[in-house]
């Protein structure tokens, strides 16, 4: 049997708590110091420094959470949602998380998005949001771009992409969509002595508020996160010679316009976001779908039949939707941008302000 002996005068007893299995019997023993812990199973004793245990913990937590940085996000940020004052809610896909920053708005909305959301975990953290909340969400901003309603994240050949269904919405929210087979989750350590999920639960929250909820920290630098497509690449977009922006611009539009063929898809998110719409409808809650802006050279080669198929989609919801195309703004230049199609953080608070406008939400100056 496992236990772990400590001096009277330790003081980490709320600490032991956290990190031990519950399982564990603590006993008290004077001879130890006051900062160090006795772990015994039978003949087998092992003494640590409280600091020592304490500090190699802190640095795995942080080693997991830069490992799975959208997993422990999304968990906290649900968490701060279910604590917090929000009315208005932002989901969708990387568009969204590059493109509206939160903290330069009153306080009440939170930005959910993350890298390659498609509507249906979009719709996922709605679902979770509004049965975490005790307040009524008033508003609901779903950021998409024109290929959106053909995109599956559940369906993708991309082995690193469907690895986010693995190791962030499967623990969290239990579903797989589409998905026929998942590469394998993200392992943390296991400890017959030590209660993992606890002690990793702790440290996320720290990291969280260390960060101040933020998606872009300097443990998840924008910068770093850009979609590189062309050949320098210790060069920012800003810093591309035209016939740079011009090529790579051309590169991820026909990648994204390769995604047309996906008419099942397109079909299906339809239809969900009818279903949200109508829900959103009956209960007074205002449903936004804004599309970001791209660059000039991402949109002189983007299928302007993708662009007519968005607006169909759109057409034929079944509930009253508001829509924002922050693509009709003739304001963005190339300092606004962090690659072909994400906006910067000197974008993404131009675009922010915009969409607060038009919604009637207060910016902070």
């Amino acid at each position: 049997m496992w236990k772990c002996k400590i001096n009277p005068t330790f003081e980490q007893n709320s600490f032991l708590k956290i990190f031990l299995q519950p399982e564990i019997c603590v006993e008290y023993n004077e001879t130890l110091k006051t900062n160090e812990i006795e772990i015994l199973n039978g003949n087998s004793t092992i003494k640590y420094q409280w600091k020592d245990i304490f500090s190699y913990f802190e640095t795995y937590a942080i080693e997991n959470w830069i490992k799975n940085y959208d997993y422990y996000y999304l968990q906290n940020a649900l968490k701060d949602w279910e604590r917090g004052n929000y009315d208005t809610l932002v989901v969708g896909s990387s568009y969204a998380c590059f493109g509206y920053d939160d903290k330069i708005e009153s306080e009440h909305t939170k930005n959910l998005a993350l890298p390659s959301q498609d509507l249906y975990y979009a719709l996922k953290i709605i679902e979770e949001c509004k049965r975490r909340t005790q307040y009524s969400i008033k508003n609901i901003i779903i950021g998409l771009g024109y290929y959106s309603f053909y995109s599956d994240l559940s369906k993708t050949e991309n082995e690193d992409e469907l690895s986010r269904i693995s190791n962030v919405y499967k623990p969290i929210f239990g579903d797989e969509h589409n998905a026929i087979i998942l590469p394998p989750q993200i392992e943390t350590k296991q400890s017959v002595i030590w209660n993992i999920p606890s002690i990793l639960s702790y440290f996320s929250n720290q990291i969280y508020n260390t960060i101040f909820g933020e998606y872009f920290s300097v443990l998840h630098e924008r910068k770093k996160w850009k979609t590189i497509m062309w050949d320098d690449k210790t060069k920012e977009w800003n810093e591309l010679l035209a016939v740079e922006r011009e090529e790579a611009g051309k590169k991820r539009a026909e990648l994204h316009n390769k995604k047309i063929r996906y008419y099942e898809s397109y079909i299906e998110n339809t239809q969900l976001l009818s279903q949200l719409a109508s829900c959103c409808e009956k209960n007074f809650v205002k449903l936004y779908i804004c599309i970001f802006p791209v660059t000039k050279e991402y949109w002189n080669y983007i299928d302007k039949q993708m662009i007519d198929n968005f607006y169909n989609a759109l057409s034929d919801i079944k509930g009253k939707i508001q829509v924002l195309d922050l693509n009709e703004c003739k304001c963005w230049g190339i300092d606004d941008f962090n690659d072909m199609d994400h906006l910067s953080a000197v974008g993404a608070k131009k675009a922010t302000t915009l969409i607060n406008k038009a919604i009637g939400i207060s910016t902070k100056l």
